[in-house]
């Protein structure tokens, strides 16, 4: 320890690693695509950084992401070998990242019996024909 690196004691650790806890989420996420994913690959990181004597980390960020990196390479190496193959373009998982735009809608905007009226005006008009479970069923209309 001649170039100056204080040892971190356990809360120290927790803290370093909180400190770079959103650039794990985030690498994870890139490679896996999946927010539930990532989220289980920074806690096994966690547990390896739990595991190390941090004073023997010269540099803790370059080792949290090369930790989580190869942690979520496995982790996808092995979810290919148990996946079916799918066909088509694959898509993340979308993260929300801000306000959701859903919340400004109306909770009972769909609901309401002039939606359901227009839907049976329309559907009557274009020969549409519904099936009476869904005619009835007032409130499904979203």
């Amino acid at each position: 320890m001649s170039d100056g690196v204080q040892p971190l004691d356990g809360r120290d650790s927790a803290r370093v690693f909180d400190e770079h806890r959103g650039l794990l989420n985030s690498v994870a996420y890139r490679i896996l695509g999946s927010v539930t994913d990532a989220e289980d690959t920074v806690q096994e990181a966690w547990l390896r950084w739990s595991g190390v004597n941090p004073s023997d980390v010269i540099d803790s960020r370059a080792f949290l992401v090369r930790v989580t990196t190869r942690l979520a390479i496995d982790r996808l190496r092995r979810a290919k070998a148990r996946r079916e193959s799918y066909v088509g373009p694959w898509l993340p998982e979308p993260i929300l990242t801000g306000r959701d735009v859903a919340e400004d809608v109306a909770p009972e905007a769909g609901r309401s019996p002039r939606n359901h009226d227009a839907v049976t005006l329309v559907t009557q008009r274009k020969n549409i024909p519904l099936l009476p479970h869904v005619t009835h069923a007032r409130g499904c209309f979203v």
